[in-house]
This record gives structure tokens, sequence and C-alpha cells, in this order.
């Protein structure tokens, strides 16, 4: 699972500044390695680390991937977010949002054969989701505000949640 954030230019939201070091680590196997994380956003309560395996290979279980990574948009606007998951068997895909400092909320589930599924608070007026093929799902954020500030995540399943 990849993670989308989404900030607003400064004087529209809050904006995240999040860097991590180094960016790339080539190191022998058995060895340690550091890798650093900075935020500064003081009313952040938790930060996380996630790992995605690399494509070369066999990949056991899907593989997700979403872009852009880190989105800044100006108030009003409306924006693209993509993700793409390789493993065909997968027929549900969903959305979740994760607004700074709480907890993951869905905001829509989407099959191959129905129509998308909106939790109470989201609406297609809103968070528009094309479901261009069973491997392929788009959403644009239409109307873009401070209150869209927020990390989004694209996930795939065989079963709804």
């Amino acid at each position: 699972m990849l993670a989308v954030v989404l900030a607003l230019l400064p004087g529209v939201g809050i904006g995240d500044y999040i860097e991590q070091w180094p960016q790339k680590i080539l190191q022998r196997a058995g060895a340690s390695l550091n890798i650093s994380c900075y935020q500064n956003y003081s009313n952040l309560a938790y930060m996380f680390w996630y790992q995605q395996p690399p494509r070369n290979g066999v990949v056991i279980g899907p593989y997700i991937e979403q872009w852009p990574g880190r989105i800044i948009q100006r108030a009003g606007a409306s924006l693209n977010i993509s993700c793409y998951q390789n493993y065909s068997n997968l027929a549900y895909m969903f959305w979740y949002q994760q607004p700074p400092g709480n907890g993951l909320k869905l905001i829509v589930a989407t099959s191959t054969w129905t129509q998308n599924f909106y939790e109470d608070g989201y609406s297609e007026a809103k968070f528009e989701v094309n479901r261009k093929s069973r491997g392929y799902i788009l959403m644009t954020i239409k109307n873009v505000t401070a209150k869209d500030e927020a990390t989004y995540f694209c996930a795939a399943n065989d079963h709804t949640v």
C-alpha cells in the first residue's frame, strides 16, 4: 500500500513537510542500516514506516502502485490520484483518507460489477471514482479545500471490507 499525500499551497492550508534520507541505499547482506525521517508538523502524534518490495522477480501477492506520490494544489481546483494493482483476481479496490492526526477513513469501495459504494460523509460529488479496468482506478477530488488535506491510500482485496 502506497500513500498519496495532499498538501495545499501556503496560505491555503496547513501543509506538511516530510523528508526521508537516504533516498537510495545499497548495503551488504547481514549489515545494519539507518533510515531517517523528519516531519515539521508538530501536531502529528504518529509516524509510520511502510515497506514495499521491489517489482523485479516474482511478486507474491498483489502489487499496488499509486501516483503521484505528493500533490500540492490550489484551493478550488480538482486533482487526480491513480492506483494500479496487478493481481487480476482482486475484484475490489478501495480509497482511504487519513487526515493529519487522525486514523484511516474509508471513502469508497468499488468492484468490477457493481456501482461504487461511498461511506457516510463521502460522495461522488466530491470524490469521483472511475474504475477504468479490473486493475486500475482513478479518483478525482473536486473543488479542493483545506479539509481535503490528508494522506490517501489505495487498497485491493478479493472481498469487501
